[in-house]
């Protein structure tokens, strides 16, 4: 499953783990569907619109994360409990 904060991460070189997370996703094969938390689309464009993006790149950024190859996973107990763990030990933010 890909986190919103990899992912923006990857595309945006000012981030702190840029470069691992831009290689983390290039090196997904093309034609693997990657499994995502519901609110991933929102968590994105969130992001970039709070850094000033302009309307063009939220929409070109829209169209990729509401696209085929990101698969929502809906947030139940059981995965909400292994994503607190993981923020926990990895001190993530949320």
């Amino acid at each position: 499953m890909l986190d919103a904060s990899a992912f923006v991460a990857a595309f945006s070189p000012s981030e702190v783990h840029h470069a691992g997370a831009r290689a983390l996703y290039l090196a997904l094969p093309g034609d693997v569907r990657v499994h995502v938390p519901c609110l991933f689309r929102l968590e994105v464009l969130s992001a970039f619109a709070r850094r000033g993006s302009s309307a063009e790149i939220l929409d070109a950024l829209d169209l990729i994360v509401s696209g085929p190859r990101f698969q929502p996973a809906a947030l139940d107990a059981a995965l909400l409990d292994c994503a607190a763990e993981v923020a926990r030990r990895a001190r993530l933010r949320a």
